[in-house]
C-alpha cells in the first residue's frame, strides 16, 4: 500500500473533525470548571474558618478540663495518687492533655489547565501517501 483509501482519506479528516470538536469540548467543560471552583472558593474558605475557630474553642475547653482534672489530683494524698484509682486518674488527665487537634487544610487549586490537545494536528500532518525515491 503505497497511499491511504479515499475511505481512509475521509476517515482521517472525519476522526480530524472529530478531536477538534473534543478538544473544544475539553477546553470549555474546564474553563466552567475553574469559573465554579472560583466561586466556590470563598465558600470553603469560610467554612474551614469556622471549622477552625470552632477547633480552637475545643483546644480550650480540653485544656481547661485537664487543669480541672490536674487540680483535683493535687489536692488528693500522696498515698491516693501513688494507689491504682491515682494512676488510672493520672491516665485520664495524660488523655485529656495530650489531645491533638490540628487545624483543618484544603489545598484549593487556582485553577486546572488545559492539558495538550495537539492530537487533532498530529493526526492531520500524517501523510497519505507514501514518498518515493527515485
Amino acid at each position: 500500500m503505497k497511499k491511504l483509501t479515499s475511505k481512509q482519506c475521509t476517515d482521517k479528516t472525519d476522526y480530524v473533525h472529530i478531536l477538534e470538536e473534543a478538544a473544544k469540548n475539553v477546553d470549555a467543560a474546564i474553563t466552567t470548571f475553574n469559573h465554579v471552583l472560583q466561586d466556590a472558593r470563598p465558600a470553603v474558605e469560610q467554612a474551614l474558618e469556622n471549622y477552625n475557630d470552632a477547633l480552637l474553642q475545643v483546644r480550650e475547653f480540653c485544656e481547661q478540663v485537664a487543669i480541672d482534672q490536674q487540680n483535683f489530683f493535687d489536692d488528693k494524698s500522696e498515698k491516693w495518687q501513688e494507689s491504682d484509682r491515682g494512676q488510672v486518674y493520672q491516665g485520664w488527665i495524660n488523655e485529656w492533655s495530650n489531645i491533638v487537634l490540628e487545624d483543618a487544610e484544603v489545598a484549593l487549586p487556582d485553577k486546572v489547565e488545559v492539558p495538550d490537545l495537539s492530537d487533532p494536528d498530529i493526526l492531520k500532518d500524517l501523510p497519505e501517501k507514501v514518498d518515493t525515491i527515485g
